[in-house]
């Protein structure tokens, strides 16, 4: 029996779930493999990675927790971002969780090298696609464990399309493989986590599930504090009235034994860094972002700037995930048990990302920042899925699965248009976005459509909308022939031309500008694409 697509029989085989998630595992590797950028110094272990990472080469490979290796060493500034405590030690300014998580994928491609005779430094192509295969094992897994919790209460079909969603129609995609080192596949992972070992534990208790559950916590505030309050999903989860949440409560306050495991489990994540902490600074606590400006701004939230803005919105860049939003509504109405969990942390997500000064994050493709709640609203989005295949008219189910697999191919289109630049990873405007829609590669015209980041602004927690100066076609030719100038070897055959023709250079030189605006303006529009290729 099912009711808006939910399994009553989940122990016979479920094959589509499981082909979803070898499609996106092999597409995952694929991409990588495409566009090695392993094999780029500068890629992968850039930005918000290096302070990730650092603190692994400097143990395995220099054995100095304090970096005073940078000392003596001729070693390049980009690959240590260090905080000089002026006492001789130097420190990380972000937590070791993330270096955690590359750890089990570090070591042996560290050991391996090290073996065989190679130059192992920590930043070698082999780190790096060691690395990138912690992203994709961690996201897989993520996956699995989604997989497991949709079919205890959707169809195999439902369940399918979902994943694919997930996988491969969001940002997430982006940061599996091109950014594949950020912190968000594996935030995604661990908060997917918690929903699963919750679920698990409050259907059978134990020592070990709450313990497993504080390890979890440990870890994921550990990469990202602000992510503490996935602690309403042991608060919430299958608490569908009032008198169900104080009983839960009365449960967890009642339940010493289980509060003091996950606090233990908890504690055996955060003690390395805090004794880390004590021997560099002298200190239990650190606080790395010190005096930098950097906060909140809670009574001001940029909640429609982060779905709709042009420069990063959610929901501009990632439209498929407006389907998971609708689908809150027949969570409701389907599976109330774990609604309440899910809109609680979906409220407070879009209230604290939206909050933060940066609320679009840096740079990046999309709002990198939600990517962390996908797991969560993997089951509204489940939920929406299942009341359109429940209603069975074949022309509705027809047209979601088309706009789902539209959305999909718009998002691995997107994730080659960051690439190739005609998405700009954080200077995007209206004129900008529709200037490179449909479009693989950028135009000459893209760059004088961008508008930079306005952090001086924005630290005070105001955020002016970007203007683009309308341009006349005299301007655009005005803007070529600046672009033609600043290239010797144009210039040559510029001069050559005006000799020839027995007219001045300017005069050739707004010719050929002349001819390129026009010409580039009639081939981007034939080249406008909106599938991958």
């Amino acid at each position: 029996m099912q009711r808006f697509g939910i399994n009553t029989n989940y122990s016979e085989m479920k094959r589509l779930s499981l082909i979803a998630i070898i499609i996106s595992a092999l597409l995952f590797a694929g991409h990588d493999l495409q566009i090695k950028l392993y094999q780029n110094p500068d890629a992968l272990i850039y930005g918000d990675v290096i302070s990730y990472y650092q603190i692994l080469p400097a143990v395995f490979v220099e054995h100095d927790l304090k970096f005073s290796f940078l000392d003596h060493e001729n070693i390049p500034e980009k690959r240590y971002w260090l905080i000089d405590l002026g006492n001789g030690n130097r420190i990380s300014k972000v937590t070791m969780g993330m270096a955690f998580m590359y750890l089990p994928f570090f070591v042996p491609s560290h050991y391996i090298q090290v073996a065989l005779g190679l130059p192992s430094h920590g930043f070698s192509a082999y780190d790096k696609i060691a690395l990138l295969l912690a992203s994709i094992f961690y996201t897989v897994l993520a996956l699995v464990m989604l997989r497991n919790l949709l079919l205890r209460r959707f169809s195999d079909q439902v369940v399918a399309l979902t994943i694919l969603i997930i996988a491969l129609g969001t940002n997430l995609f982006y940061y599996v493989t091109v950014d594949g080192l950020m912190s968000h596949s594996f935030s995604f992972f661990l908060i997917t986590g918690m929903i699963y070992f919750t679920d698990r534990f409050f259907r059978k208790p134990g020592l070990i599930g709450v313990l497993i559950l504080g390890i979890i916590l440990g870890m994921i505030v550990l990469i990202r504090p602000t992510n503490i309050f996935v602690l309403i999903f042991p608060l919430l989860w299958g608490v569908t009235s009032f008198n169900e949440l104080k009983e839960r409560v009365l449960f967890w306050l009642s339940s010493w034994k289980y509060i003091l495991f996950a606090l233990l489990g908890f504690m055996i994540v955060w003690l390395p860094q805090i004794l880390y902490w004590k021997y560099i600074t002298g200190q239990f606590y650190f606080n790395g972002y010190g005096d930098d400006g950097v906060k909140f701004f809670f009574n001001n939230p940029q909640v429609i700037n982060s779905f709709f803005s042009y420069r990063k919105g959610w929901l501009l860049y990632t439209p498929v995930m407006s389907f998971a939003i609708i689908g809150l509504v027949f969570l409701w109405r389907a599976y109330k048990e774990s609604f309440w969990a899910i809109f609680m942390y979906f409220i407070v997500s879009v209230y604290v990302i939206s909050s933060w000064w940066l609320w679009w994050y840096g740079g990046g493709y999309g709002l990198r920042a939600y990517i962390d709640i996908y797991g969560a609203m993997a089951f509204p989005l489940a939920a929406f899925i299942a009341f359109v295949f429940e209603k069975r008219h074949f022309i509705l189910k027809s047209l979601i699965i088309f706009i789902a697999f539209i959305f999909i191919a718009h998002n691995l289109f997107q994730v080659r248009q960051i690439y190739f630049g005609s998405i700009h990873f954080s200077d995007m405007t209206k004129e900008a976005y529709w200037e490179s829609f449909g479009v693989l590669k950028p135009s000459l015209r893209l760059n004088a459509l961008l508008v930079p980041l306005d952090y001086k602004s924005a630290a005070k927690g105001q955020y002016p909308k970007p203007v683009v100066r309308v341009k006349t076609s005299e301007d655009w030719i005005k803007y070529y022939e600046k672009n033609i100038s600043r290239d010797s070897a144009f210039m040559e055959m510029i001069t050559k031309k005006a000799i020839e023709r027995g007219v001045s250079i300017d005069k050739a030189l707004y010719d050929d500008a002349k001819w390129c605006y026009e010409n580039d303006l009639e081939q981007h529009k034939k080249t406008r694409r909106f599938l991958i290729f």
